[in-house]
């Protein structure tokens, strides 16, 4: 019988990594195909002259569009402007790195406590780890 020997290191980095990408799986959803899916929701959802109203009732600074398919074009962008990808990325990324540091601690902590290598990273009590698996549990 052979057994296979694996690197307690990469065994932590290994579950490190793939708790952060289910952590990380909804926002790349969303960002990927939901946002798209929403938008198009919302612009296949109104006509070329309900967004020639919209910009007729609501953008009073800019002037209204001339004819319908100017105000598609203008609703268009107006959408992006306000509501784009861009506004997920800083968000995405602060979760990510954030996430990534809770996980890996956690998990360093965790599987170095005489299970594997010794934790590179720091210590955290068992008491925090804890804690911070339960808040993953309840978010």
């Amino acid at each position: 019988m052979n057994t296979v020997h694996v690197e307690p290191l990469w065994t932590c980095v290994l579950v490190t990594l793939c708790a952060f990408l289910v952590l990380m799986q909804p926002t790349l959803r969303y960002t990927i195909t939901g946002w798209k899916a929403k938008r198009k929701d919302i612009l296949d959802s109104l006509s070329p002259e309900a967004r020639r109203t919209y910009f007729l009732m609501f953008a009073g600074g800019q002037g209204p569009p001339k004819d319908p398919e100017e105000a598609s074009t203008r609703f268009e962008e107006f959408y992006t402007a306000w509501y784009g990808r861009r506004y997920f990325l800083f968000p995405g990324i602060l979760l990510g790195l954030t996430g990534l540091t809770a996980i890996s601690a956690v998990v360093f902590s965790i599987l170095g406590e005489g299970i594997f290598a010794p934790n590179p990273i720091f210590k955290i009590p068992l008491i925090a780890n804890a804690a911070l698996a339960a808040v993953g549990r309840y978010s």
